[in-house]
């Protein structure tokens, strides 16, 4: 028999992060996310990306698959470990991540960051604000390669974390909103699904000048009103917003690739029959056919028109011939 000895390497001291990553195999980055971040899940996406240049640094950066028992609390703590040469110098940075994107999980290792750094400094620190800049694209660019080539997987992350990109839109004013309003998902009355805003406007038709939309507590209590059935019997997709933040965000979008302005189904641009002064008891009533547009005019031009009941009206509740 001929001896010999197997070299079986248990730790290289290489971080993983540091490794190209064609070295790195997918059970490896899993079993790494579960043992640093403490979750059973499997992650959905892993963002495993370098720079060099101005500054130099290595991220491994996660999005999980299911948001943390305490996210929507001010109790839980968010932002990216930070490294300097492989030594932690932070717990949790939150200066590497914009708010709308704190549900990243994962760390930063650059060699250009000094071990002593205080917090103060590092918020002023100019290669940090690089770091985080490029970290935010990267994973815009991430969301959005999740969208179009696995949408299942994007749909179930929307489930957890889109209220955060709804919050990153209002919360601004609207400053984000053209780096935010591609990733948005809102339930479609044709499609029968979540959709895109991108995919709504494909699909309106040559007379549609706007998005139409529904509020409303849930898909099937706003699926049977009848503003909505009179909309969808012409053809016509409505948005369904079933969360606070979804009629913010539409606010606060106002535009969508030129077309002017998102209208509740309720102003739907179909003639209604109102009654264009106040009446009072014994008055005869005088019918006056108007559109919604025109609706919205002379009440901004402070007419008699009684505007403030036209979902009185349109639900069957307005009484002619009473005093309002």
């Amino acid at each position: 028999y001929e001896d010999y000895t197997v070299l079986d390497t248990l730790n290289s001291m290489v971080p993983l992060w540091q490794r190209a990553k064609k070295d790195v195999t997918e059970e490896e980055y899993d079993s790494f996310y579960r043992e640093k971040f403490f979750d059973y899940n499997k992650p959905l996406r892993t963002i495993h990306s370098s720079a060099e240049g101005s500054v130099s640094f290595k991220a491994l950066m996660y999005v999980p698959a299911k948001a943390p028992y305490d996210f929507y609390t001010k109790d839980f703590k968010h932002g990216l470990q930070l490294y300097s040469s492989g030594v932690m110098i932070m717990e949790n940075c939150k200066e590497l991540l914009p708010e709308w994107f704190r549900f990243v999980r994962g760390l930063v290792d650059s060699e250009d960051l000094s071990l002593n750094i205080s917090r103060e400094m590092l918020q002023q620190d100019r290669q940090l604000k690089t770091i985080a800049n490029a970290l935010e694209k990267k994973i815009k660019n991430e969301l959005e390669s999740m969208l179009k080539n696995d949408r299942e997987k994007y749909e179930q992350f929307f489930r957890e974390f889109g209220a955060q990109l709804k919050w990153g839109i209002y919360s601004s004013f609207g400053a984000n909103r053209d780096e935010l309003q591609d990733l948005l998902l809102f339930w479609s009355s044709t499609e029968k699904k979540p959709v895109t805003l991108a995919e709504y406007v494909e699909r309106m038709g040559e007379e549609q000048k706007v998005i139409y939309f529904a509020a409303g507590e849930t898909i099937e209590k706003i699926d049977r009103l009848p503003q909505t059935e009179g909309l969808k019997d012409k053809g016509v997709e409505i948005l369904y917003f079933t969360e606070e933040a979804d009629e913010f965000c539409a606010q606060v979008i106002h535009t969508y690739q030129g077309w002017d302005w998102f209208t509740d189904v309720w102003l739907f641009h179909q003639d209604f029959p109102l009654d264009a002064v106040v009446l009072q008891e014994g008055e005869t009533c005088d019918f006056k056919w108007v559109d919604a547009q025109e609706i919205l005019a002379m009440h901004e031009r402070q007419e008699m028109v009684p505007f403030r009941y036209l979902k009185e009206f349109l639900t069957g509740g307005f009484e002619y011939g009473k005093g309002y």
